[in-house]
């Protein structure tokens, strides 16, 4: 039998240890406190730890207004493109001012990571963030247009931000 070296141990302990969401954003991620407008280290609240954590295929999670519920779930959304191949994450939001700020707030935590395991992105625009491994996060507002036009592909997730909102405003999003 072949054994490891204590370098490759180190290193598979690592990539385990940092494939689990919260961990990774906890660890190696910062984010802004509105109170001191400064980048702190990312400490997720005990609710956001469970969303993120959460691997169930539908979630419903019915809350109040700034919560941190929408940055936990841009957190997630960008540690699994960073760590899945081939994944699709669409964000539908209720405006697009509202999708734009989505996806700043990915590229914000992409820009906080040590400059050592900074991934190479590219962005397309404003709604699109596509990583090496052809996953990509869509940023999109909620419209039948920009929702039958995605060309999503493989293994897709999709987030409805302020969902009722969403619906009542566009019907035509479920034809």
């Amino acid at each position: 039998s072949m054994t490891k070296s204590f370098d490759d141990f180190f290193n598979e302990m690592v990539m385990l240890e940092y494939s689990e969401p919260v961990t990774f954003l906890e660890r190696l991620t910062k984010i802004t406190d509105p109170t001191i407008e400064q980048l702190v280290p990312w400490k997720l609240d005990l609710y956001q730890r469970r969303v993120v954590r959460d691997r169930s295929r539908f979630k419903i999670i019915n809350k109040s207004r700034k919560t941190g519920i929408s940055t936990a779930i841009t957190g997630w959304a960008f540690h699994t493109v960073l760590t899945e191949p081939n994944i699709d994450i669409a964000m539908v939001s209720t405006a697009e001012r509202i999708a734009y700020e989505m996806m700043d707030k990915v590229k914000g935590i992409a820009n906080t990571l040590p400059q050592a395991l900074t991934p190479s992105y590219e962005i397309n625009r404003n709604e699109k963030f596509m990583m090496p491994n052809k996953s990509r996060i869509l940023s999109l507002p909620a419209s039948p247009q920009t929702i039958r036009g995605l060309g999503l592909k493989g293994k897709t997730y999709v987030i409805f931000d302020e969902f009722a909102a969403a619906s009542a405003r566009e019907p035509g999003l479920w034809d």
